[in-house]
């Protein structure tokens, strides 16, 4: 049923006691018949549809946010990437943490995922607090500039249609999910908030990606995005 998927996730009581390996266990077990109905299934709910639109947005590194269900301390999230922008485009995630854990699955596409550690001998980078301002979500942040930090690449991961993945709130980390000419998908379970405010990274010499002025998600562009996702998977 739509709306109700949450409901399978067997949620540990303390933030730092299993919340990803639940979040992974429940998403590896959804097969893709099942989601491909649970996705026609909000389009075809106007009432649903309107909820799942007025609390997704437009996010600043580069995919659309559709907010699909909301728990006590959870939330079930799709991210639609779009095709490939031409070659030249700076599609460039900024580095990020997060103010949640979260586990992942890529449901159409490739994911590649480079980690970051702040180090003395790493690039000069921009470090910003991530503000929200408004309580509603769909609401633009703001980037509050702290300070200029060192930061190194340490890792670069690829993960591949069906790959499920975790991540805490304390890693550094951009990703960007490639379909080529087609588009890319992931569907993300997040957690508990862990602390008040996300950093944001801009190295030296890339400028730093910020929400967009007008980023609030039509119903009928969730329509789309969803009725594209249940097609393909």
């Amino acid at each position: 049923m739509p709306g109700q998927l949450l409901q399978g996730l067997r949620w540990p009581q303390s933030p730092t006691d299993g919340e990803c390996r639940a979040a992974e266990e429940l998403l590896g077990s959804l097969d893709r018949r099942t989601l491909s109905a649970y996705f026609r299934q909000i389009v075809d709910d106007d009432r649903l549809l309107l909820a799942v639109a007025s609390r997704s947005s437009v996010h600043a590194n580069g995919f659309v946010k559709v907010v699909l269900e909301r728990g006590e301390h959870c939330a079930l999230r799709l991210h639609f990437w779009a095709p490939e922008s031409p070659a030249g485009t700076d599609t460039d995630e900024n580095i990020h943490d997060h103010i949640w854990s979260f586990a992942s699955r890529i449901l159409l596409g490739r994911l590649t995922d480079e980690r970051f550690v702040k180090q003395s001998n790493g690039q000069e980078a921009r470090e910003f607090d991530y503000v929200r301002k408004a309580e509603t979500a769909a609401r633009r942040g703001d980037l509050d500039f702290q300070e200029v930090v060192r930061l190194a690449s340490v890792a670069e991961l690829t993960h591949r249609e069906d790959d499920v993945y975790s991540l805490d709130p304390e890693v550094l980390h951009r990703a960007n999910c490639s379909g080529g000419k087609e588009f890319g998908t992931t569907l993300a379970i997040t957690g508990r908030i862990r602390k008040p405010r996300a950093k944001v990274y801009a190295l030296k010499g890339e400028l730093v990606r910020e929400d967009p002025d007008e980023n609030l998600v039509t119903p009928d562009k969730v329509a789309e995005i969803l009725r594209m996702v249940a097609e393909k998977i």
